[in-house]
């Protein structure tokens, strides 16, 4: 299909705004949306998206050409989670409103990429994604960080979001492997969710050469 609208659904959400090793989460993820916007142009398709965290929202409207990419862009940069220090709660990630924005602005036929952790889906998030993947193409790109899917072996290890500190023991292979089967579930069921309803997921780490996966995984 051509000319076609690409919308860039952006996670900038506080947990996005975490790594222990390479870059944050959240400038891997606006890294590969710059570079998606940039394919988008070079194909004559119309660019749009959803920039969101806990506190803004962003709208883009489909538009073509390379003042199109430029302005997201701009709008990656200067919103609002970059500067803001207050960490967010659970309840204020409001992912599900994120996916209700998408599933309002989303035309179809259109393709959508959804770039982010995905912590915090509800079932009324995955309600949504799977309503908006009847009528278009969306691929997942799902960002962490190796410490989230596995604690380091014994030892203590000091975390902070800049305000508050944790001090976790990682000893405990009982908590080790508890942790571990967290995310194992957790990934599970985004896995299965994306089989069910031909959602196209690439997953990727902090740790990893992201447009290299990126690359493989189109």
């Amino acid at each position: 299909e051509r000319e076609r609208p690409v919308l860039l659904w952006l996670d900038l959400n506080p947990s996005m705004m975490f790594a222990t090793r390479n870059r944050f989460k959240s400038v891997i993820a606006t890294e590969l949306a710059a570079l998606i916007a940039w394919g988008t142009a070079k194909n004559n398709d119309r660019l749009g998206g959803l920039i969101f965290s806990s506190d803004e929202h962003i709208e883009i409207k489909p538009r073509r050409g390379k003042a199109a990419v430029l302005d997201f862009i701009g709008r990656c940069t200067k919103h609002s989670s970059w500067r803001n220090s207050q960490p967010a709660t659970p309840s204020e990630r409001n992912m599900m409103s994120a996916v209700s924005r998408l599933r309002k602005v989303t035309h179809p036929g259109s393709l959508i990429f959804m770039i982010s952790d995905f912590r915090g889906l509800d079932e009324k998030s995955y309600s949504h994604i799977a309503n908006i993947s009847r009528h278009n193409d969306i691929v997942m790109i799902k960002i962490h960080d190796p410490i989230e899917a596995e604690l380091p072996v014994s030892g203590d290890y000091r975390l902070t979001d800049g305000i508050n500190e944790l001090q976790i023991h990682t000893a405990d292979k009982k908590l080790r492997d508890a942790y571990q089967q967290r995310y194992i579930d957790y990934e599970n069921q985004l896995k299965t969710f994306c089989r069910q309803h031909r959602i196209h997921l690439i997953e990727m780490s902090t740790a990893d050469d992201h447009i290299d996966r990126l690359n493989k995984g189109l």
